[in-house]
């Protein structure tokens, strides 16, 4: 098997070049694990009956592959070679494994003395050649991490294997492309851009250890080592029928498969944020439409009412001048009020907005609505415009028609 890295357009080219079950002959990937990586990087996809049609020589169409993208260009997929068709029942860990294994430029082997080693490492081995073995639920190991360096806690008997391992780890890790970060007192392998908890430890049992008259029970390291995925996983390999030092393959292709998984679930997370955020100022852009509409209304209606409002004062005003000039009434203190009431009315009309320098101060939308009623109200109120317009108890009529 061997790494082929296609780009978008040639993917989206062999996709409608062949069907998709031959395609899956070449490469190691299920129908459903192809589909989703089409789906992924938007590329059309045949339907159903295209190549019956196409074999039949019957005129097919072949959509055209959209630029709306901004992901990933290529990607890169395992290929099979002679040799490989008792893979098939293969998962995707073992196939990995096995293209690790076959990669002679990986450190696979953990060497039976430290060379080189990486500054991690180094850091490591002081602390486990100068630090004194810990009690309680840390009796008879050395704790690295306290000193922030990388995760190790093993007794002095197991030291040099677990730096050793770990050593020939971090440089297959960095081989790989990936890091090995150091971050309070917690260590994390960084694959694809995600974080990984790591920790090596020396297995321990309980056991009675006795000092005169007095037993205790306590945690006594077993001399096997345990290396641990500490996070949703919690995948870990233990001493048993092999040493963990012969599963450095196995281990590897388990974190980058954790790295790709925790990568795909940071994109989809990421694109899920994403489609609220749009769909949150798609609804806060509506809503902004409808109260910009609202207050547009509001202010049309507001105007009309203004208008009407006006048109009946001007109408009650021509009603007295005309009832005046037919009663013979029309002396110089109602032409007075008659041309004061016409200027209120053209600053009242919001065709007109004449300026009045007594009311400009005042609130026209709300002059009439629903006003204090009590003596230090200075606006009307809605009863008392309808009692000024319409009451037959009006002050005009009331002052100048009852003489």
């Amino acid at each position: 098997m061997k790494n082929i890295t296609l780009t978008r357009k040639e993917l989206y080219d062999l996709v409608w070049a062949e069907p998709i079950s031959t395609i899956l002959k070449t490469y190691f990937l299920t129908d459903s694990e192809f589909r989703k990586i089409c789906v992924k990087m938007k590329i059309p996809l045949p339907k159903f009956g295209y190549w019956q049609k196409s074999r039949a020589g019957k005129k097919v169409s072949v959509e055209t592959l959209s630029n709306d993208y901004n992901g990933d260009i290529e990607i890169s997929l395992l290929q099979r070679e002679d040799g490989d068709e008792n893979l098939v029942a293969l998962s995707p860990l073992e196939i990995l494994q096995k293209e690790i294994e076959s990669d002679s430029k990986l450190p696979l082997v953990v060497p039976k003395e430290l060379v080189n080693p990486n500054k991690l490492i180094l850091k490591a081995k002081e602390t486990l050649t100068t630090r004194k073995p810990g009690y309680g639920r840390h009796y008879g190991m050395i704790n690295c991490s306290w000193d922030d360096a990388i995760d190790i806690k093993v007794s002095p008997s197991c030291s040099d294997r677990a730096l050793r391992f770990m050593d020939t780890l971090i440089k297959l890790l960095l081989t790989r492309g990936h890091k090995i970060e150091v971050e309070y007192k917690n260590t994390y392998v960084v694959v694809q851009n995600e974080r990984i908890k790591i920790a090596l430890k020396e297995k321990a049992k309980k056991a009675a250890l006795k000092n005169g008259s007095w037993e205790r029970n306590e945690n006594i390291p077993t001399g096997k080592l345990s290396f641990k995925i500490d996070n949703y996983s919690g995948k870990e390999w233990c001493d048993g029928a092999q040493l963990i030092e012969n599963r450095l393959s196995e281990i590897l292709a388990k974190l980058e498969l954790e790295g790709n998984r925790l990568k795909q679930e940071h994109e989809e997370r990421q694109k899920y944020w994403e489609e609220q955020n749009k769909k949150e100022l798609i609804r806060k852009e509506f809503e902004k439409r409808k109260q910009k509409e609202m207050t547009d209304f509001k202010v049309l209606l507001t105007n009309a009412l203004r208008w009407n409002q006006t048109i009946i004062m001007e109408n009650y005003i021509n009603l007295i001048e005309a009832d005046a000039r037919l009663n013979n009434s029309l002396n110089d203190e109602l032409k007075g009020w008659i041309e004061w009431a016409r200027k209120k009315i053209n600053w009242y009309n919001p065709q007109v907005q004449a300026k009045d320098d007594l009311l400009d101060d005042k609130d026209k939308e709300k002059l009439f609505l629903n006003s204090d009623h009590s003596s230090s109200s200075n606006d009307f109120s809605s009863f008392d415009l309808s009692q000024s317009l319409f009451s037959g108890d009006s002050f005009w009529k009331k002052s100048f028609f009852s003489k």
